[in-house]
């Protein structure tokens, strides 16, 4: 977020506000993708007398809390690197456990000895489970490597634009590749730098000359989210690496899953460029904001369903396709609405003698001309309520 707030040349805060919307509902979905996955295997739920008692259990581990305060403390506040921070965390890990040991038992010496081993064995399978993403890094990093120092990422822009020209679809599609391939190895950070500050421009420019208009703001965030999406999207996929050495599971099965499970993901950098109230742009009011976010959370439930074939039980194939053409409506309603109800009325300026606009709407002009390289355009936007 410091990133791209200097990059966009806004606030912290005014990153954070754009992105808080999509991030909360795409935890929540998260949390319901746990939920799809119980029922697929029909788990239930504890007996109640079995629950533990909520109070007793978060305060018997509340110590447990004090590393992950110190690593937010660190990166947020003292702008401590990962490295550092994560360092430090580790060390109050220890500390914490020490304490821990030396509370709960009466023997001293004991407390010490068990404290001692439960450290030696935790640096032991620590290092051990490093090994398979230490693997899957250094392999990365040749990639990487040779990107970089061939040039080959600049060479990977000019061709993405050769091929895309002035279509926007395609353009987004091979950027979406282009976060992929350069997230295989890079930090999600040095992704977003890389890709955002070759091709944000462009996205823009092309976004305004097909007669759409993407923030700046929203065009960074896709390009964060799909590299992001990297992390989880084999056949690298560090975080995979990482999640499958903690599991002990399959690395290339975790990430296959992972990736799937990150499709609500994907989704939403894709609907809030072209649909910016997502990102609470444009919201009037507390209630136009209430109503964006309950749309914004039940059109993405439905797509994890959809996405996941189950709901109350498991989807047929039109049931799936029909989650999903409901999903859209929900993230993107006037994409649907203006279907039927378009929301320009178009007019081609040499036929224009009189025309009468409302100041309550919004006015834009499409300059089109012809050059060398085909058609140019050039779009101009007039806000609502800034003319008589």
């Amino acid at each position: 977020a410091f990133v791209m707030a200097s990059f966009i040349g806004v606030t912290y805060f005014e990153v954070v506000k754009h992105a808080f919307l999509p991030a909360i509902i795409s935890y929540i979905a998260l949390f319901y993708i746990s939920h799809l996955e119980a029922l697929k295997l029909n788990l239930k739920g504890m007996d109640d007398e079995d629950v533990p008692n909520l109070k007793k259990t978060f305060l018997s581990g509340l110590h447990f809390l004090i590393p992950i305060f110190v690593l937010i403390y660190l990166l947020v506040y003292v702008r401590f690197t990962a490295s550092y921070s994560i360092f430090y965390a580790t060390l109050s890990l220890i500390l914490v456990n020490l304490l821990n040991k030396t509370i709960k038992e009466s023997n001293l010496k004991n407390a010490l000895i068990v404290w001692y081993n439960q450290t030696i064995v935790g640096f032991e399978k620590g290092a051990i489970n490093m090994v398979g993403v230490g693997i899957a890094i250094a392999t990365a990093g040749v990639i990487v490597g040779a990107v970089g120092s061939t040039g080959l990422s600049t060479n990977l822009i000019i061709v993405i634009e050769s091929i895309a020209k002035d279509n926007v679809m395609i353009l987004l599609f091979l950027t979406i590749i282009l976060c992929l391939l350069l997230g295989m190895g890079l930090p999600t950070t040095a992704n977003y730098v890389v890709v955002a500050s070759l091709m944000a421009t462009v996205l823009v420019d092309v976004g305004n000359a097909s007669g759409f208009i993407f923030p700046l703001i929203a065009v960074h965030l896709f390009v964060f989210y799909f590299g992001l999406m990297a992390d989880v999207t084999p056949p690298v996929g560090l975080a995979s690496y990482a999640a499958a050495a903690i599991s002990g599971g399959d690395p290339l099965r975790t990430g296959a899953q992972a990736f799937w499970y990150s499709l609500r993901t994907g989704i939403l950098p894709i609907v809030f460029l072209f649909n910016h109230e997502l990102l609470l742009i444009g919201v009037e009011n507390i209630w136009h904001a209430l109503l964006i976010i309950a749309t914004s959370l039940i059109g993405i439930l439905i797509f994890t369903a959809a996405t996941q074939g189950w709901f109350i039980n498991k989807l047929r194939w039109y049931e799936i396709i029909i989650f999903l053409l409901i999903s859209i409506s929900f993230l993107s309603p006037d994409f649907v609405l203006n279907k039927f109800y378009p929301k320009y009325n178009y007019l081609e300026l040499d036929k224009i003698e009189n025309v009468k606009l409302d100041p309550k709407k919004e006015v834009r002009i499409k300059i089109t001309r012809l050059s060398e390289y085909g058609e140019r355009y050039k779009l101009f936007v007039i806000e609502k309520n800034t003319f008589d």
